[in-house]
């Protein structure tokens, strides 16, 4: 993948995350999320979704069989991915700051 598509790849999973978590904040399925304490738990799905990202975990589902697939990257891997998952988590905040505060 080139830069231009991992950094289109890095704003859409940005942006997604940050509407998933307003869209979680107004639901009443998790009532702990207000406008007052959404910070922390911002954090820490911002997070999650970084480290996945970063790492590679990744997932198909063939409807045929009806299999569910789920690559899990090796542990050199990981620590490869590493680097990227500060990035991923970097842009994720900007995308955040750009998409909900402003």
């Amino acid at each position: 993948m080139d830069n231009v598509a991992l950094t289109l790849n890095q704003a859409i999973i940005g942006a997604f995350s940050s509407h998933v978590i307003e869209f979680l904040k107004n639901t009443k399925l998790f009532p702990f999320l207000t406008a007052e304490s959404s910070g922390q738990y911002k954090r820490y799905f911002s997070v999650l979704i970084a480290f996945i990202t970063a790492i590679g975990l990744t997932y198909s589902f063939e409807a045929t069989t009806r299999n569910l697939i789920i690559h899990i990257p090796t542990f050199q891997d990981i620590l490869h991915g590493s680097y990227d998952f500060l990035k991923v988590l970097m842009f994720q905040q900007m995308t955040y700051k750009v998409t909900i505060k402003e």
